[in-house]
C-alpha cells in the first residue's frame, strides 16, 4: 500500500498557497472567524504532513 503523506503535503501546500493568493476575495465571502480558521487549518495540515506527524 502506498503512503500518500508526501502527496497530501504537496496538495495541501498548494491549496494553502491558492487560499493566500485569493485571500482578499475569500475574505469578502465569509466571516472573519471562518476565514482565519480555514487559513490556519490548511497551513497546519500541510505542515503536519510535511513533518510526518500524520499520514494516509
Amino acid at each position: 500500500m502506498e503512503c500518500l503523506r508526501r502527496h497530501s503535503a504537496k496538495t495541501l501546500g498548494l491549496w494553502a498557497q491558492n487560499y493566500e493568493d485569493h485571500s482578499a476575495e475569500i475574505a469578502r465571502l465569509v466571516d472573519d472567524t471562518t476565514f482565519r480558521v480555514w487559513r490556519i487549518c490548511l497551513a497546519r495540515c500541510a505542515g503536519a504532513f510535511e513533518q510526518n506527524w500524520v499520514s494516509l
